[in-house]
């Protein structure tokens, strides 16, 4: 018995996705809006197609083919920015500084360690539209 028809599209539309990130065509907060159009469907299944083909891709490579293809691709976006500072264009050497900071995590969330009472907690919220800490509920 063969795939469905939706089925088959949809392998269809994740490995097309596979492609553009496989080869550097794949542009985040603007493909996924073309390709939406393209195919008359909602942004959220491209996030979903994306989200498959990026893991799809993640488990082609062991961790150390890994480390070695991201070594690659930050040597190439040092040399794209190197050609950005003299060309002049400063625009997409923010955009690739940008780039560079995600890659190496340096936008990532940190973990804060909180401790106290609950109570003790809220006491510490700021009253609306105030600068000072809210008084003491005794």
């Amino acid at each position: 018995m063969g795939q469905s028809s939706a089925t088959r599209i949809k392998c269809e539309r994740i490995a097309h996705i596979e492609t553009l990130m496989a080869t550097n065509k794949w542009r985040s907060g603007v493909t996924a809006y073309e390709l939406s159009d393209r195919w008359g469907v909602g942004i959220k299944a491209i996030e979903a197609y994306a989200a498959e083909a990026s893991r799809r891709i993640k488990n082609e490579f062991n961790p150390e083919e890994r480390r070695q293809l991201k070594a690659l691709w930050l040597r190439n976006v040092y040399e794209a920015q190197r050609e950005c500072r003299e060309s002049g264009d400063m625009s997409a050497l923010g955009k690739m500084l940008d780039l560079e900071a995600r890659a190496l995590g340096h936008f990532e969330a940190e973990k804060v360690q909180v401790s106290g009472n609950l109570g003790d907690l809220l006491q510490l919220g700021l009253a609306e539209g105030s600068e000072e800490p809210s008084p003491t509920v005794d």
